[in-house]
């Protein structure tokens, strides 16, 4: 197909079937076997570095910790910190069967499994390039995504190396039910199955991506992600029909994560197993698929 679409305390696609160019040799792109479809190879390269000061509403609160380019923190350590200062009491449990982490509350129910490149909230699902890291027996998430679940908002001073979470609106996220348009979420995700059903979770959700780019970009008629994907002549799939098979588990979540507003590929507005040439520029290839602008 061618689309023209710290821690508080340390110790707490297109369908076309030639392809040009080099696939990205990002470890995300890797993609597992079936029986393992959801993990992804990310654990060789964590690292946890850079611990930025911690403030809560304004307040010393300690440390959380850099990873890569993103502020993490222990668990256990943001549960602390939601008890402390909201007064939702939140509880951590861990799964060794599954090698998961949960992070509970009223109204609350999130959890990430090692290996995953997301986490859930309340059935919505945050993209987590960088996985979940365990570090001396700490496990670590994102710092902004748990504040997601429990209505906290995170600022991050990158230059002065201070993080603030506000708690003023502090209260259980919204569920997947109120949250997603659904309309959107079936529609998206049986195109990212039937175009990129192969291809990793970063990929899918690039899928994703160029059909939310084309909604907003203001330079096509369609305003909707149904008639983004029904555009005449832009997704073979749907002339194929594969548009209408039941879309997998991976599909499901990558749609929910573009509609979160993860963008891993913000100015592609194409897509294809090759590039273009021309008047198209390469933004990204993502395993199997060139990611285009004009």
């Amino acid at each position: 197909m061618v689309c023209l679409l710290g821690m508080l305390a340390v110790g707490l696609g297109g369908s076309a079937t030639a392809s040009s160019g080099e696939a990205s040799e990002n470890p995300l792109d890797k993609k597992l076997p079936t029986s393992t479809a959801n993990r992804e190879a990310v654990a060789a390269e964590q690292s946890v570095s850079t611990e930025p000061t911690l403030y809560v509403d304004g307040l010393r609160a300690g440390n959380a910790t850099r990873v890569g380019d993103q502020v993490y923190m222990g668990v256990r350590a943001f549960a602390e910190l939601v008890n402390e200062y909201t007064g939702m009491y939140a509880e951590v449990s861990w799964d060794a069967e599954s090698d998961t982490v949960w992070l509970t509350a009223e109204g609350v129910s999130a959890s990430a499994t090692a290996g995953d490149v997301f986490m859930q909230c309340n059935g919505r699902y945050f993209y987590v390039p960088q996985g979940m890291v365990n570090s001396g027996g700490t496990n670590y998430l994102p710092l902004e995504e748990m504040a997601k679940c429990f209505g906290l908002s995170v600022s991050w001073d990158e230059e002065n190396n201070v993080v603030n979470v506000d708690t003023a609106g502090a209260a259980p996220a919204a569920d997947a039910d109120s949250y997603y348009d659904w309309e959107s979420l079936y529609w998206m995700s049986r195109c990212i199955n039937a175009e990129a059903g192969d291809q990793s979770m970063r990929g899918q959700l690039a899928v994703g991506n160029v059909i939310m780019n084309r909604v907003a970009s203001g330079r096509f008629a369609q305003t909707s992600v149904k008639s983004v994907i029904f555009a005449e002549g832009q997704f073979d799939v749907v002339a194929l029909g594969m548009i209408y098979a039941t879309p997998d588990a991976d599909a499901v979540i990558a749609a929910k994560m573009a509609l979160e507003g993860y963008n891993v590929v913000p100015e592609a507005l194409f897509f294809a197993t090759f590039s273009f040439g021309g008047g198209y520029r390469v933004v990204e290839w993502i395993g199997a698929h060139c990611f285009m602008t004009r």
